[in-house]
């Protein structure tokens, strides 16, 4: 179980090194950003982990641990979520008369 915990931990820390190291690279673009918040949230989430599988005090679980599993894991999937609009570029925003357009052609054909 410990070497498990281990491992977590491990993976854990290169993931945040490794937005850290993509950040620093270049700290403008939009698309680094978010893959280091991914990483960020990421790592943290598995740094708590690691804590989860290796602190047996139960009364710490129900204040603290489970609460940042919580708080990291909801806040990875919404650092992917930006990663993926900003990835490789922004995406455009279209007009609505493209919208209408595209819909009053559906209507037509039908």
């Amino acid at each position: 179980m410990v070497l498990k915990a281990i491992i977590v931990l491990i993976v854990s820390m290169l993931n945040i090194l490794l937005g850290i190291l993509i950040f620093k690279k270049n700290y403008k673009s939009p698309s680094n950003i978010s893959y280091f918040f991914l990483c960020l949230f990421g790592g943290s989430w598995g740094v708590v982990k690691f804590f989860q599988l290796t602190v047996l005090n139960t009364h710490l679980h129900d204040i603290l641990i489970t609460k940042l599993i919580y708080f990291f894991g909801i806040l990875a999937p919404l650092a992917y979520l930006l990663l993926a609009y900003n990835f490789p570029y922004k995406i455009k925003i279209y007009s609505k008369k493209i919208f209408y357009h595209y819909y009053w052609y559906l209507q037509k054909s039908d």
